[in-house]
């Protein structure tokens, strides 16, 4: 199969100070994207109501970032996504709030490391739906991976947090989804797909729970996790990865799964568990060495 890609829209390789510029932007992103979990963690309400209100800051902002570009292209935009782009949204829709459920149900660096295998799933479901080709290098880091899953897992169990854990993965299969999606419309921006994604959450966790049963404060706090990391961060990173190779802002995406666990560590004081801790290593380090290899693999010619 062609290289793993995270981003929504096609890149074109800048250089110079574009290239500073899109590194800057692109790296802004995980590091915003990385609050979520100390975020969720300082709300006193039900996950769900949580999920919730993250969403329609979230969804405004975007749309927000979409009529910024588009100006009066906005809604020729929505309408251009496609089927692929609803089913993306779905995927995405789901994704947001099992990423919730999973942080109040395990430790953030579990959640966080959990998700970052997104893109090997994503490669499993090219292969299974797509006919995709994938190469026995992505094998190989898909199985050291999920041999640290394994790990992360079997820690969880004896701690009571097989679920949130299971949870976390059931996230990184939805966002799996959502990548392979997006990549079958990946001749149109799927930046609308991302909005609906937050309307669609909204819209459903809405209708589970009396989203009213939470704090002023904390709504403030969901409004700044809506807003700036989910939001914000997302169009820093659209805006920053489209000008950088896929591998460079694959590598940078990983940063959640450190910054997300060292917050909680710092300003919460929670810490990974031994297990958690060893079978994070493993999956970090294959995702980086995966994306690094294939990285020098695109960089040489006629490479098939």
């Amino acid at each position: 199969m062609e290289e793993i890609a995270l981003d929504m829209m096609g890149k074109s390789p800048a250089g110079g100070a574009e290239y500073k510029r899109a590194l800057v932007l692109t790296l802004a992103a995980p590091v915003f994207w990385s609050f979520g979990g100390i975020g969720i963690r300082l709300v006193d309400a039900d996950p769900w109501v949580i999920a919730f209100w993250r969403a329609p800051f979230m969804c405004l902002t975007i749309l927000a970032f979409i009529f910024w570009r588009e100006r009066s292209g906005t809604l020729k935009a929505f309408k251009a996504i496609g089927i692929s782009g609803l089913l993306a949204s779905v995927f995405l829709g789901a994704g947001i709030p099992l990423y919730v459920l999973s942080i109040t149900r395990t430790t953030v660096a579990n959640t966080v490391v959990l998700l970052a295998t997104a893109p090997f799933f994503s490669a499993i479901l090219g292969w299974l739906v797509l006919k995709e080709r994938v190469r026995m290098r992505t094998w190989l880091a898909i199985l050291l991976a999920m041999t640290g899953v394994f790990i992360m897992v079997l820690d969880s169990v004896g701690r009571g947090r097989l679920l949130g854990d299971l949870l976390g993965l059931g996230c990184a299969v939805t966002l799996a989804g959502h990548i392979v999606t997006v990549r079958v419309g990946h001749k149109v921006s799927m930046i609308p797909a991302v909005c609906l994604a937050a309307f669609i959450c909204a819209a459903a966790t809405g209708l589970m729970v009396d989203i009213l049963q939470i704090s002023i404060r904390d709504i403030g706090i969901l409004a700044f996790l809506g807003t700036f990391q989910l939001g914000l961060g997302f169009c820093l990173f659209v805006t920053g990865s489209r000008h950088l190779p896929t591998a460079h802002s694959g590598i940078i995406t990983l940063l959640e799964a450190v910054l997300g666990p060292l917050w909680v560590w710092i300003f919460l004081g929670e810490q990974p568990s031994q297990g958690g801790l060893i079978g994070g290593i493993i999956v970090v380090t294959s995702l980086v060495t995966h994306t690094i290899v294939a990285s020098r693999h695109m960089t040489r010619p006629h490479s098939s």
